[in-house]
């Protein structure tokens, strides 16, 4: 039994979400940059000037991590989708990871250069993922 279209390219883009979250959150975790003892997400105002203490550097593996998980996540929904019409599927993957990446800018201090790198780079990087998965067969 074949899966409609529709449900494929839906079913796409929540597979592309769950993994380029996951690709973001494993680059993360790996990078030098990690906040110190004690300081967690849960601390609020602590972790907030940990994330305004950091280096360019620091910010760069978050936008590297962001750009990542954009990537991995377009180019996923673009292999589920590819015997789809709905082309726009990794777009909209990349669209979703950047409304989760806006919460964090909301919610603690980040430069405002990365904030507009990660608008842009969500996009062109899921973008890219989705295409090159047509591409190659």
């Amino acid at each position: 039994m074949a899966i409609p279209p529709q449900i494929r390219a839906i079913l796409s883009v929540l597979t592309g979400i769950a993994l380029g979250f996951s690709t973001m959150l494993l680059i993360q975790s790996l990078s030098p940059y990690q906040p110190p003892a004690g300081v967690s997400i849960e601390t609020g105002a602590g972790f907030n000037r940990w994330v305004s203490s950091l280096s360019t550097d620091g910010y760069l593996s978050f936008l590297w991590s962001f750009l990542a998980g954009g990537f991995v996540g377009g180019a996923i929904t673009g292999f589920i989708a590819r015997k789809t019409r709905y082309v726009i599927a990794p777009l909209v993957t990349g669209f979703v990871l950047l409304i989760l990446a806006i919460g964090g800018f909301l919610a603690f201090n980040h430069p405002e250069w990365l904030t507009y790198a990660s608008c842009i780079g969500f996009m062109v990087s899921s973008a890219l993922g989705g295409w090159l998965t047509r591409k190659i067969r």
